[in-house]
């Protein structure tokens, strides 16, 4: 794949990074990796704010920034609108990618170019939450030449379900402030790659992804880009 405009100094921390994780990458796709190496497994990814204006497709746009634990930007996830093109921007306004959306809510598929091993792929929900193991969210995954090959898995929380009915239904209000630990676990080919977590209770609080793997934590963005989507597009009056 030939991309134009790319002058030597990105070009060869190109090929550093594409020797690196073993696929081609566009120069923007590349210094996103630079970025995430950079930020020494930890990411943050922030909810859905409302953008200024409406996107370049004429519709409500929202922004969810990524920053590393030290607060500077790795990039923006730009939500364009119900059934618009997703785009991830730079801090130097470069593009790293863009995610096409697939349906519309509640059963959204994105797809993109360049999945983890560098074929392209589609984020899919998971079929099923498991409400009577005490799963407080849904999960969803990444496949790639037909296959699964990265998934956030929500955890089980095996007390929640008689707690909820002891308490007559009331204890469901309580539960998501209750329940500590992950959110999601992250799952590669079988193996535990790493954790999504929100920082406390709140739909205002930014989620954490710990993971060591490069291509783990790249995945993350894509999938949990298919999440905050359809936060922000749940209602479908919003265009």
């Amino acid at each position: 794949m030939e991309y134009s405009g790319v002058n030597q100094t990105i070009e060869q921390e190109e090929k550093k990074t594409t020797n690196a994780i073993g696929i081609i990458l566009s120069d923007g796709e590349a210094a996103l990796l630079q970025l995430l190496t950079a930020a020494n497994g930890t990411i943050k990814i922030y909810p859905p704010q409302l953008a200024y204006g409406r996107s370049k497709w004429g519709k409500l746009a929202f922004d969810c920034n990524i920053e590393n634990t030290n607060g500077n930007a790795i990039a923006t996830i730009q939500l364009n609108g119900t059934g618009s093109p997703i785009d991830i921007v730079l801090p130097d306004n470069r593009f790293a990618a863009t995610l096409m959306v697939q349906s519309h809510c509640a059963s959204d598929n994105l797809s993109g170019a360049v999945g983890p091993y560098g074929g392209e792929f589609i984020v899919k929900w998971a079929n099923n939450i498991r409400m009577c193991t005490g799963q407080l969210h849904c999960g969803c995954y990444i496949e790639e030449g037909g296959k699964p090959v990265f998934s956030l898995v929500p955890p089980n929380h095996y007390w929640v379900p008689p707690f909820v009915i002891g308490t007559a239904c009331l204890g469901a209000f309580c539960v998501g402030c209750m329940v500590s630990g992950p959110m999601h676990n992250i799952d590669m080919a079988g193996e535990s790659q790493g954790t999504v977590q929100r920082s406390t209770c709140g739909g205002g609080n930014p989620m954490y992804v710990h993971s060591q793997n490069i291509r783990a934590l790249r995945a993350s963005i894509s999938a949990l880009t298919l999440v905050n989507y359809c936060h922000a597009y749940s209602d479908k009056g919003q265009v």
